[in-house]
């Protein structure tokens, strides 16, 4: 039975919080960046798939959202 793999931080270092304290680099809110290190993998996981699914959407709303 293979492990699951230990996952990198998804910081790209464009660190800024957009008006709603989610960062527009990584995708993280706040205390999902300061919880980071202290989490298990799966929660690193569990974070790395909620942050991609909120840059999907940022990445698709028009101009106007």
């Amino acid at each position: 039975m293979s492990e699951v793999p230990e996952p990198c931080s998804p910081c790209c270092q464009v660190c800024q919080l957009d008006g709603q304290g989610i960062c527009i680099g990584c995708g993280r809110s706040a205390e999902e960046i300061r919880c980071w290190l202290s989490l298990d993998r799966e929660g690193r996981w569990a974070i790395l798939r909620t942050a991609a699914e909120r840059r999907r959407k940022l990445n698709n709303r028009g101009p106007d959202e």
